[in-house]
């Protein structure tokens, strides 16, 4: 842990800052606030997308930051408002829509998880609009889509679907964008690009999803436990690189989660890892944290990224390899995984 504890100590004045804003024990705002560069301060929030907790923290101290920083970030705070209201009528029309051609489509992520998990829809900066369909759906939801004003994103994928009126299953995922409402759309018929991995969720999602109201209309849905054990997966594949999904899984905690309901994962080694994460970013820097996964070095250094494009980089394609290798390994066995080991082993 000591290692781990440097690392996080080594975090820019800014960065930590933002952390205190973001609740965090481990500094003092008032220490840190004369070495912050504010310039870089607000690149941080941007970098982390969690513009709506620094406003909430502002609001309430609002002498700690500089007169014109405090209107920089309520003015993001208003434009994220207003785009999340877009979004959310968005996604009530296009799974609708979905639903009167008899396709099956659940929101997950986004201005739903916002609405879901923190009672309101402004609590989470959203970028596009990422939908569940089943594999059997894939192209019969794009041609809707291209009907609807979207077209796809990628231009491999533009090229794939003019040759064969259709993309390929391994393409996953495809991105559409409607170009006059600037949104993106992001098609889902998998949870994890590692096949296998979240079978058993990705099928308990279509077993137990509800038709539940959502800005005033009706739309499928997951419950709260399955959205999260989600999250954990995707913050663990992305290196838990954003601290927005810490956040999420951080108030999340805060509420009643039964021991039972963690027990139910498919892989609870990525549950409390994300949980020893929180305890190393927002606890005081003495805080005695019993368990270490050499995962935990990458994690903690992958948030002190400025640069969100190293993580498509091929280093990080390698480490998302072998991130999968370690999630089979805790999840299916060994001897399941052998094969790939061996392989992996020649390029790494």
């Amino acid at each position: 842990m000591k290692k781990l504890n440097r690392i996080i100590e080594s975090y820019p004045p800014e960065l930590k800052l933002l952390l205190v804003f973001c609740g965090s024990e481990r500094w003092e705002a008032e220490k840190l606030i004369p070495e912050v560069k504010w310039d870089i301060f607000l690149a941080w929030i941007k970098r982390h997308r969690v513009t709506p907790a620094v406003y909430r923290y502002i609001k309430k101290n609002q002498a700690v930051v500089p007169e014109e920083v405090a209107k920089t970030i309520e003015q993001r705070f208003e434009k994220i408002t207003k785009r999340n209201l877009l979004l959310a009528g968005e996604v009530i029309q296009i799974c609708n829509a979905l639903e009167n051609i008899g396709i099956n489509a659940i929101p997950i992520k986004g201005v739903v998880l916002s609405w879901q998990l923190y009672g309101n829809l402004n609590e989470r900066e959203t970028r596009d609009i990422d939908i569940l369909i089943t594999p059997g759906n894939v192209n019969k939801v794009i041609p809707f889509l291209t009907k609807s004003g979207y077209s796809l994103y990628e231009i491999k994928h533009k090229k794939e679907f003019l040759e064969n009126g259709k993309i390929a299953l391994r393409d996953y995922p495809i991105s559409l964008k409607n170009d006059t409402k600037n949104v993106i759309i992001e098609l889902h018929w998998q949870l994890l690009p590692w096949k296998g991995l979240c079978s058993k969720l990705f099928n308990e999602m279509w077993d137990t999803k509800k038709h539940v109201l959502f800005q005033g209309a009706f739309i499928d849905s997951i419950d709260l436990l399955r959205h999260m054990e989600f999250n954990v997966y995707h913050g663990t594949k992305h290196f838990w690189s954003g601290l927005q999904w810490v956040m999420d899984i951080k108030y999340w905690q805060s509420t009643e989660i039964k021991p039972t309901d963690i027990l139910a994962f498919e892989n609870v080694n990525c549950y409390e890892n994300s949980h020893t994460l929180i305890d190393l970013l927002f606890k005081k820097s003495d805080n005695k944290v019993s368990v270490s996964d050499k995962w935990l070095n990458i994690f903690v250094s992958s948030i002190s990224t400025m640069d969100e494009s190293v993580f498509k980089s091929l280093y990080y394609k390698l480490k998302n390899i072998r991130l999968a290798f370690w999630l089979n390994l805790k999840n299916r066995g060994f001897w399941k995984v052998y094969l790939k080991y061996f392989w992996l082993k020649l390029f790494c």
